[in-house]
């Protein structure tokens, strides 16, 4: 499509999860006027949800006139997969990691992850197979990692127009969690929100909800680089290093 503003790509040679595997998008721009560079990411289908939302949600943002991002990936539901991403994706201070995933739980609204854990804990195998019990991602990491963006301020600004995304310190054990822990490994620029399954909120609505979400999250970003660039003007004219915020 000559409009789209990003890729969306499958990783991990997986069964397909709505007709095969995609092609790539003719295009993929650089960073915004900002200087961000946003890829957002979705999942497949997977043990008891054949019909991935955020998967549609993706698919649908990526083909929009106005795509808010740059690049965009629907991930197959397995360790491996998100291994592929992770492994080919290029990441640097300019980039913004906007995941989302389903929680068939969820009966209202959305959620804003704000922490992912160094645990895997399947319920389910994935789509590989794989079941891992109470296993860290990463023997030397931390117990937990957390986002570098405000949270609490996203979702007040999200409930003044009408979205209920409440904030969350528990991504669960499984893809989400694992696909989070990964990217807050390499940035803190990084976010996972949880979506309701399709019958509580349409596509549309979810569409809306992250595309908002980028939003917000990229003038924190710029909100942060002014403050940082005042500091360090203020730091140069008074011939002393500037003091970490």
């Amino acid at each position: 499509a000559a409009a789209a503003a990003g890729r969306v790509r499958r990783w991990g040679p997986g069964r397909p999860c709505r007709g095969g595997e995609m092609a790539e998008e003719e295009r993929s721009e650089g960073p915004g006027r900002d200087g961000t560079t946003v890829c957002l990411t979705g999942f497949g289908c997977f043990n008891g949800v054949p019909e991935n939302p955020t998967q549609l949600v993706v698919e649908a943002l990526c083909t929009s006139e106005a795509a808010p991002m740059n690049e965009s990936r629907v991930l197959e539901v397995s360790i491996e997969g998100v291994d592929a991403f992770h492994h080919e994706l290029e990441c640097d201070d300019s980039k913004l990691l906007v995941h989302l995933g389903v929680d068939a739980s969820l009966v209202a609204g959305f959620k804003l992850e704000r922490t992912a854990f160094n645990e895997l804990t399947f319920r389910v195998p994935d789509e590989r197979g794989e079941q891992p019990c109470e296993r860290p991602i990463d023997a030397d990491a931390p117990h937990k990692l957390t986002s570098g963006f405000d949270l609490a301020a996203a979702s007040a600004a999200l409930a003044e127009e009408g979205f209920h995304a409440v904030v969350s310190d528990d991504a669960g054990r499984f893809l989400c969690n694992y696909v989070y822990f990964r990217s807050l490994q390499r940035t803190p620029n990084a976010v996972f929100v949880h979506c309701p399954p399709l019958s509580v909120e349409p596509r549309e609505r979810q569409e809306a909800l992250a595309r908002r979400v980028i939003q917000l999250l990229r003038a924190q970003r710029c909100a942060a680089s002014s403050v940082a660039a005042v500091a360090e003007a203020v730091a140069d004219e008074a011939g002393v290093a500037p003091v970490a915020a």
